[in-house]
């Protein structure tokens, strides 16, 4: 691909890729917007995501000014299946809403489902998007294989994407109306070592629970799915008390 644009490609967590893991020491995705500051220091992925936060600055404080937009697309592929097989995760900033534009896009790249964020977070989409004023995604692409593996025509959407906004090809008109968004109605945190999650440990992202599902509970307090179906992305039981153990979603009108 011959470029047009300024580019910074990046490998988030080497010493992770190079084992098949998600991370080695610490989840990494959780260490962005100065989160790092308050782990070991010592740790690998500690200080990448210190370096991460210092490599991208550097690249945007050196755009020229003429540049009206900056980029940032976090791709990644997913440990768990999913109802939906490809999804963007927008991060919160406060009165920002997603520009037709960016959706226009996302549904080029074959992803038709969105996720609004509604408080910020720690993850490297979200420091580009609150510190470096990027339009940034985190983009689930699909379930993760081993290196070689992969069905690359599942990523044929992406790629074409991608190909065409560095070489500034002009991408063919595409319009927004199918996007199917949602935001996040509960944060499930592990809140003892007695919490029960009722959810499966195979269940699917984008898995839709009925009214008065009975979801996790501890002790004499329960989650229970509301008045309308809610859908569970991220579900975790292997997490440390008082981590984030999934997201209870509820979808929004079209």
């Amino acid at each position: 691909v011959s470029s047009a644009v300024r580019v910074l490609f990046i490998l988030a967590n080497p010493w992770a890729m190079a084992e098949d893991r998600r991370f080695v020491d610490l989840n990494m995705n959780r260490l962005f917007c100065g989160q790092w500051q308050y782990e070991d220091l010592s740790l690998k992925e500690v200080k990448r995501a210190a370096r991460l936060e210092a490599y991208v600055a550097n690249f945007f404080a050196e755009e020229p000014v003429t540049i009206e937009q900056r980029l940032h697309y976090d791709c990644h592929t997913a440990i768990r299946a999913s109802a939906r097989e490809r999804f963007a995760v927008y991060p919160f900033v406060p009165d920002r809403v997603l520009p037709e534009q960016q959706q226009a896009l996302l549904t080029r790249a074959d992803i038709e489902t969105v996720l609004l964020q509604q408080e910020p977070a720690n993850t490297f989409s979200s420091f580009t998007s609150v510190k470096q004023d990027a339009q940034s995604f985190t983009l689930e692409l699909g379930k993760v294989m081993p290196f070689g593996a992969n069905d690359l025509s599942r990523f044929s959407g992406i790629d074409l994407l991608l190909r065409a906004l560095i070489s500034g090809e002009e991408l063919p008109n595409t319009q927004a109306g199918g996007m199917e968004q949602f935001v996040v109605h509960h944060t499930l945190e592990k809140s003892s070592e007695n919490w029960t999650f009722h959810v499966p440990d195979d269940s699917p992202n984008f898995s839709e629970y009925a009214p008065g599902s009975l979801i996790a509970e501890d002790g004499g307090v329960q989650y229970l799915v509301g008045e309308e179906p809610e859908y569970i992305v991220f579900p975790n039981t292997r997490v440390k008390v008082g981590e984030r153990a999934g997201l209870m979603l509820r979808k929004l009108s079209r």
